[in-house]
């Protein structure tokens, strides 16, 4: 059974919650007494004193979704957190929700206290502490411009590489800051390599003064094969602190729809719409024609701004017009020659047009440039192209080096997971595929591809038991018939093998494996007529592939009788045995 593979540079996740849009009403503004908003300003020196104070405020928050927050506020024992709403929404007050304080100590929340800030992806909650916490000094967002550095701080989810979360803190540059109504309150992107985890957490300026909140974090081209390819911006998005300083003066302002005006207008745009993950194809045909009337819109404000030129590359390559999309990518190089980005989104087009080796010097340009690779992560591309160039030992050892990165890249996993099966580390490849049903356990996909591997491993029971999950989760998956018809049939269950390559055919009718495998048991069962039909079939849907897989005696006794086929009134085939 050929394995399915998951070209991916992660995930199948999206990698923030999709909030709607509900106004929490009838809440009373927080009046906070030791915030100091800018009356005071922090003197942070260099890198290092910033990521003291960002240890100092950041909070690990542990519920039904994880992530982060910054203690903005305290009243005698009573602190307050500020945090992403998409965090914290789905709580109930029965549920008992972690805040862990940078001295590793876990407290329950308050649970009455949650609020939502206006319409905007934030929200307070509460823990009490007899301890004193560092309180966050609040800057103003305005102070900050395109190509500035900032900082962002916050816990990425654990891994089995790594099972303690800790304070992850990254500098970057910001990329645009919009002044017109964006959903959620998403007003700032920037370029710090951020991950799932840290949403909630503080954007802080060069003077460690909280300017905003992270919420959007982007994996670079993310691609799955049972999903669709996703096309991301390897960008981040923030909401400007003033959203909840005006929520506490009582003074939120409604942003006015208004139509951009300005580059950075235009760019927050773009970014709002590839926020959604799109997938590769006509399906995102208009969101793509979108973004690229968007960014052709800010190129006649700036013709040569880089990142409008990447996100025409990245829409192009989402149309799969991926010889217009390279265009643009070499424009860029042209413009910059350090623009490891426009590298990245060249080698990714390259791995579409099947110039592997190419594409593999695009991703070490990004790495002799970057080597720490922290702003994109271009060793799992590598590994991909390795594999598609069937050298399974180079793409598994740039896989190992990927999540090194980022150790809950589930396609990154799953990827090496497929690369282990085909030089036949099985239990190797098991190991990954366990992984990644651990991280996520409602992937069908990985699901079938386990089955797959226990199936080689002759466990066929317990690859029924996960082909049967997978067709719980994606009763369309043709796929997951086939296989799970091939283990029954191992187990001797000819009659409930037929039943599923039957089924997973009514689904896809081009499943060749269907008809292989359901007309070599037709033949086995002695009816010749049914399984020389269904070898046929499969002959005319790919000759190389299925004469690879059907037996020869069976594939020349169906040449011979061919004609029977027309005039199957002579000599009925189920009359003849081989």
């Amino acid at each position: 059974m050929k394995l399915r593979l998951f070209i991916g540079i992660t995930t199948l996740f999206a990698l923030f919650t999709i909030i709607d849009k509900e106004i929490l009403v009838g809440i009373k503004p927080i009046f906070i007494n030791s915030i100091l908003i800018n009356s005071k300003k922090a003197q942070a020196e260099d890198k290092s004193e910033i990521a003291n104070i960002a240890e100092s405020i950041t909070v690990q928050i542990l519920g039904s979704t994880r992530g982060s927050g910054i203690i903005i506020a305290k009243e005698n024992n009573l602190y307050r957190v500020l945090t992403n709403w998409h965090v914290v929404k789905d709580e109930k007050e029965s549920d008992n929700i972690g805040i862990v304080t940078p001295d590793g100590k876990e407290h329950l929340w308050k649970n009455t206290s949650l609020k939502r800030i206006g319409n905007f992806d934030l929200a307070i909650i509460e823990f009490s502490s007899k301890k004193k916490y560092q309180v966050a000094i609040l800057g103003e967002s305005k102070g900050i411009q395109r190509g500035n550095s900032i900082y962002v701080a916050g816990f990425p989810l654990p891994s089995i590489s790594f099972p303690t979360s800790a304070l992850r803190f990254v500098q970057g540059q910001v990329i645009a800051k919009s002044s017109i109504e964006i959903p959620l309150g998403y007003k700032l992107l920037y370029s710090n390599p951020t991950l799932t985890g840290m949403s909630g957490g503080p954007i802080l300026n060069n003077r460690g003064e909280v300017v905003g909140i992270h919420g959007r974090a982007e994996q670079n081209d993310q691609v799955s094969n049972q999903l669709g390819k996703l096309i991301a911006t390897g960008a981040n998005q923030g909401i400007p602190i003033e959203k909840f300083i005006g929520f506490n003066k009582n003074q939120l302002e409604v942003d006015e729809f208004i139509s951009p005006e300005t580059v950075d207008d235009y760019l927050l745009k773009i970014a709002n719409i590839f926020s959604q993950n799109l997938a590769i194809g006509l399906k995102n045909e208009k969101s793509f024609n979108k973004i690229i009337k968007f960014a052709n819109l800010g190129l006649d404000l700036d013709p040569y701004n880089e990142d409008l030129l990447i996100f025409l590359g990245r829409a192009n390559l989402g149309l799969s017009k991926n010889k217009d999309a390279i265009k643009y990518a070499n424009k860029v190089i042209s413009l910059n020659n350090k623009n490891i980005g426009a590298y990245y989104l060249r080698g990714r087009i390259k791995i579409e047009l099947k110039e592997y080796e190419s594409a593999i010097n695009d991703f070490k340009i990004v790495i002799s440039q970057d080597p720490l690779s922290l702003s994109f992560n271009p060793y799992k591309m590598i590994g991909i192209a390795y594999l598609y160039l069937n050298n399974h030992q180079n793409a598994i050892l740039n896989f190992d080096k990927a999540l090194k990165i980022n150790p809950n890249d589930v396609n990154t996993i799953a990827n090496r997971g497929y690369s282990k099966s085909q030089i036949k580390d099985f239990l190797g490849a098991l190991n990954d595929f366990n992984q990644v049903i651990e991280i996520d356990p409602l992937n069908s996909g990985i699901l079938a591809n386990r089955g797959d591997l226990k199936l080689k491993l002759k466990y066929f029971d317990e690859a029924i038991v996960d082909y049967t999950s997978a067709i719980k989760l994606n009763p369309n998956y043709s796929y997951a018939y086939v296989s799970r018809g091939d283990a029954k049939k191992k187990l001797g269950n000819n009659s409930g093998a037929i039943e599923d390559y039957t089924r997973a055919l009514k689904i896809n009718k081009k499943e060749l494996f269907g008809y292989i495998n359901r007309g070599n048991l037709f033949i086995e069962k002695g009816e010749l007529k049914k399984g020389c039909e269904d070898l046929k079939y499969a002959y005319n849907l790919d000759q190389k592939l299925s004469v690879r897989f059907i037996e020869n005696k069976k594939l020349l006794f169906c040449q011979i009788m061919k004609w029977f086929f027309i005039w199957e009134y002579i000599l009925p085939l189920d009359n003849i045995s081989i």
